[in-house]
């Protein structure tokens, strides 16, 4: 099996269906190029022929934040971020999503987020 794994920008997400945050006009322009390359990256996966099992997390679109690893988080499968008290979850929370659902065999040819 081949497996490819990008971690991409939460900027692609939607805040409401069909409006992704890094479409706002209140997005970091400093993040704007970056995060519209994303997108573009994340459709050529979707667009992809099937000879790749490929997934691809987006962290929260806004709090991707220093801390430590508490092993708690949730993930799921979708365009939109993980909401509860504000999209955040810690750097090393995300790498341990990431590593689970690579173990697992999770979110193959879909993109997932993680969040508390």
């Amino acid at each position: 099996m081949r497996r490819l794994l990008v971690v991409g920008s939460g900027g692609s997400l939607e805040r409401a269906p069909g409006r992704r945050f890094v479409d706002s006009p209140n997005f970091p322009k400093e993040h704007l190029s970056d995060a519209r390359a994303q997108v573009e990256a994340l459709e050529l996966l979707r667009a992809e022929g099937g000879g790749l099992d490929w997934s691809y997390v987006s962290p929260p679109p806004v709090y991707l934040i220093d801390g430590e690893r508490t092993g708690s988080y949730r993930v799921k499968a979708g365009d939109t971020p993980i909401h509860d008290e504000g999209t955040r979850i810690t750097v090393p929370d995300l790498a341990a999503a990431i590593v689970d659902a690579l173990e697992k065999g999770s979110f193959v040819r879909e993109r997932f987020t993680a969040g508390y």
